[in-house]
């Protein structure tokens, strides 16, 4: 999921978060470690999901904070609008309640915790990335994602979803029987 940006080796937590909050990133940020991994979702440099070994939302994004100046390799994937929202949707357990800036200011920012998702989709558009030279270990990881990837339960959710519109719009008389 997501278009591969780029992959940043052996960089302080605290110096990705901050660029990923000064270029206003959206996208999933997967770090790691010899010690630990985790995988988190940006909205406009802020951080939206996040999960580290056993940790999800709050906790886990309060772990992270705290080893702000461990070394680690990060890979980053752009998301758009609908992608966001979409993991949103699906991974509300690993939802970030209590957000906080990504930047090295310590006053808790606390999100409304009952936001829609239809709310959040009218953020702005996120600033596009320029695509990175492509490492050849992505190339390997993003058919890994596709070998893995339910077609026909996607496929099905796409029908499902099209029908309906269809409904809501009223043209119904335009499909087959």
């Amino acid at each position: 999921m997501g278009n591969f940006c780029e992959i940043k080796k052996a960089e302080q937590i605290s110096t990705i978060l901050n660029d990923l909050d000064r270029t206003k990133f959206s996208g999933i940020c997967h770090i790691s470690s010899d010690t630990m991994s985790g995988t988190f979702v940006f909205k406009s440099g802020k951080c939206i999901l996040a999960k580290i070994q056993h940790k999800s939302g709050d906790k886990a994004w309060e772990e992270l904070l705290k080893m702000s100046n461990h070394k680690v390799d990060a890979a980053l994937s752009s998301l758009d609008k609908a992608q966001v929202m979409q993991a949103l949707e699906f991974n509300m357990d690993f939802r970030i309640i209590k957000a906080r800036n990504t930047t090295s200011s310590s006053a808790p920012v606390y999100a409304n915790p009952k936001i829609s998702v239809h709310q959040l989709q009218e953020l702005e558009k996120p600033t596009p990335i320029k695509d990175p030279p492509q490492d050849s270990r992505s190339f390997e990881k993003d058919i890994d994602t596709f070998d893995k990837l339910d077609i026909d339960n996607v496929t099905d959710k796409i029908r499902k979803d099209c029908k309906t519109i269809v409904k809501q719009l009223d043209l119904e008389h335009l499909m087959e029987q």
